[in-house]
């Protein structure tokens, strides 16, 4: 037998179409939220360190803060590539729909994807939101009757905050198809 050929025994296995391109999309967007969800946890830590009372140097603190912040912008923008991820789906079910490719079978598969994903990541969002708002409470729990704890890297934050929560929401249109 030369090299190239078949015997009974082997299988040959055609494809005459590739699974969906969003299928990549579930990939990515599946990868980035398990980074996302290490990151939260490390941030988590360090914000339970950050708050305990110690006879730590200031610059030490303000070095956690900077930690905290730098931390606190690259889980959000983890979350914002999500984001931007899932929203290419339409455009791929767009440019499937220009071509003709699409079934209404695929386009319904598209869009509980999308629903799917982003559910996935309004429930990672909203685990991190409540992380921190929790950690910004304790820093901003009354130490007296008369002051609060506050300092430059807190005051970002709750700035950040205020800004993360009150965006248009991606996961306020989604709804399933059956």
């Amino acid at each position: 037998m030369s090299a190239g050929a078949f015997d009974d025994r082997d299988a040959v296995i055609e494809m005459d179409r590739l699974p969906p391109r969003w299928l990549d999309v579930q990939d990515q967007v599946n990868e980035w939220l398990d980074n996302i969800s290490k990151q939260i946890k490390k941030l988590d830590q360090l914000c339970q360190k950050h708050v305990l009372p110690g006879f730590d140097d200031e610059q030490v603190k303000r070095r956690e803060e900077r930690e905290i912040e730098a931390m606190t912008q690259e889980i959000t923008r983890g979350f914002q590539t999500c984001q931007r991820a899932i929203r290419r789906i339409d455009n791929m079910v767009k440019e499937s729909h220009q071509t003709g490719s699409l079934s209404r079978g695929e386009e319904t598969m598209a869009q509980n994807l999308k629903v799917s994903l982003a559910t996935k990541v309004g429930d990672s969002s909203a685990l991190f939101r409540k992380k921190q708002s929790a950690y910004l409470r304790s820093t901003y729990l009354p130490s007296s009757s008369k002051h609060f704890r506050t300092n430059n890297c807190c005051r970002t934050t709750r700035a950040w905050w205020h800004e993360f929560t009150t965006r248009s929401s991606l996961f306020s249109s989604s709804e399933p198809l059956h």
